[in-house]
């Protein structure tokens, strides 16, 4: 997969690639492949069998790279199904199945790829390959190729590629802009995973970024240090030591950190969530201030449907196809900002009237609740088992805080969060005592970073506790959204037994 990624790179310019650019790149991958699968015959000590099952496995990791640099070049070429002269692609074939088969340059043998359809569906249709190709719950997709050594071998192999597309539930942190540098990492703050910014970071001292070096830590910016961009240091030198993370090409590799990488790809937000709206079930559409108590596979509901219809604590199961959404009424005000612009008067009485999902509970299926205005966190949200929580809101995703009677002290949030057009926030974040730790078991994604507390004599607010949920790197909650320039690539590949 790097070699087609560098490849894809070089094939282009400011002005795009040229038709010989992609032909050459292409050519170079199938030659590669080619060249592995020769290599096995050079196993003499071998039975002829064992060669041949090597030479089955190159072919189809070659198919499956093959397909790869396909989508690549073409993002939406998954959507094409099989209506393409690119690949000699098949619909998913029963055992023993006929298939068409593509033959490696200089060499006997041969891959098929077959497109593995998703939620029940019989085949992938391009006329509608999101819901017949595309898995609804993962976001991902799935192929299999098969490999033999030549046409009139008995020896196969499959494997199974798994493509996703890069979303922001691949980092623990992320965000388009840095609040143009007024709010900065503190040296106690502790980033345990991935992060990535369009922006300069701004850092004061040795924050630790990352886990391990398998953690990213990066910018879409250039540059280090106090240049001004990649990051900086509020006061330059005087902020003291610098952040704790592996440069790249370090001699010394800290095992207990991040690396950071500048010039990272940039990852743009989606404006809106509304095509969620669609895709959400009518009894699980909901208009105003709503209220929604999880309890494992069940919620308790306070509000009102789109239709109408009003909700006074009533339970229901959790949506079959995992999807929530609550939609803005005539009415709904906007929020007036503080000096710190963030909302001044969160709880106004206008704002009853807009798209607000209040959740807390725990939750024991995968769930995502999404908002035309914000979510806000009403207490804590945890999970029971291996289920997964997105929260997705237009504008602000906010912890409960009045400042008073009713503060939280100590929350917990397990869930994928995301911000379209503004922050991740706690509600009243300067004023008041010191409330305990914001934890939060998932991810962050937010249009610009919003602050959850201060720091100084006493302080106020909360400290932040950030950690990954490492199932991310593979899963996302159901109909999570996506950076819209991203594009899919392997995510994994394991072979299945028997071969198909």
């Amino acid at each position: 997969m790097q070699l087609i990624r560098r490849l894809v790179h070089r094939t282009r310019g400011e002005d795009g690639f040229t038709m010989f650019a992609v032909m050459a790149a292409r050519t170079v991958i199938i030659t590669a492949s080619a060249a592995r699968v020769a290599a096995t015959t050079g196993d003499l000590r071998a039975g002829g069998d064992d060669v041949q099952r090597k030479q089955a496995y190159a072919a189809a990791e070659a198919g499956a790279q093959a397909y790869a640099y396909e989508l690549a070049i073409e993002p939406d070429f998954w959507q094409l199904c099989t209506n393409t002269t690119k690949l000699p692609l098949n619909q998913a074939v029963s055992a023993g199945g006929e298939r068409t088969w593509a033959t490696l340059p200089d060499s006997e043998a041969q891959y098929a790829i077959e497109l593995l359809p998703a939620n029940g569906a019989g085949s992938c249709n391009p006329a509608s390959p999101d819901s017949t190709f595309i898995d609804q719950t993962t976001g991902t997709f799935r192929i299999r190729v098969t490999g033999r050594a030549s046409a009139n071998s008995r020896v196969k192999r499959s494997i199974i590629g798994t493509f996703r597309r890069p979303g922001f539930t691949n980092f623990v942190y992320f965000t388009d802009s840095e609040a143009n540098g007024t709010i900065q990492f503190a040296p106690t703050d502790e980033i345990n995973g991935p992060l990535h910014s369009n922006d300069t970071l701004l850092i004061c001292g040795a924050t630790k970024f990352g886990r391990s070096p398998a953690d990213s830590i990066e910018t879409a910016m250039p540059g280090e240090g106090n240049s001004g961009s990649g990051w900086t240091k509020p006061g330059g030198t005087s902020c003291g030591p610098d952040p704790r993370w592996t440069e790249p090409g370090a001699t010394t590799i800290d095992p207990e950190v991040g690396t950071f990488r500048k010039n990272a790809e940039t990852h743009q937000m989606p404006t809106s969530n509304t095509e969620l709206f669609q895709q959400t079930l009518s009894n699980y559409r909901f208009k105003r201030k709503t209220q929604i108590v999880l309890n494992g596979s069940t919620m308790t509901v306070t509000g009102r449907r789109d239709d109408g219809t009003v909700l006074s604590g009533v339970t229901m199961a959790l949506p079959s196809n995992g999807l929530i959404y609550v939609s803005n009424d005539t009415g709904c005000a906007a929020h007036t900002l503080s000096s710190s612009n963030v909302p001044a008067n969160p709880y106004a009485s206008a704002r009853d009237y807009c798209g607000e999902a209040w959740v807390q509970g725990n939750y024991s299926a995968n769930l995502t609740i999404a908002a035309a205005s914000d979510v806000v966190v009403r207490e804590n949200i945890t999970r029971n088992g291996d289920s997964m929580l997105g929260l997705i809101a237009n504008d602000w995703v906010r912890v409960y805080h009045p400042c008073g009677s009713g503060d939280l002290g100590d929350v917990t949030v397990e869930a994928a969060i995301l911000a379209l057009t503004d922050r991740f926030t706690v509600d009243r974040y300067d004023c008041g005592a010191k409330q305990g730790t914001l934890t939060v078991f998932g991810a962050i994604a937010q249009q610009v970073r919003g602050p959850v507390g201060t720091s100084g004599s006493g302080g106020t607010g909360y400290i932040k506790n950030y950690i990954y949920d490492d199932r991310m790197r593979f899963r996302s909650p159901p109909r999570f959204l996506a950076p819209e320039n991203s594009s899919w690539r392997l995510s994994s590949q394991q072979e299945q037994v028997p071969a198909q």
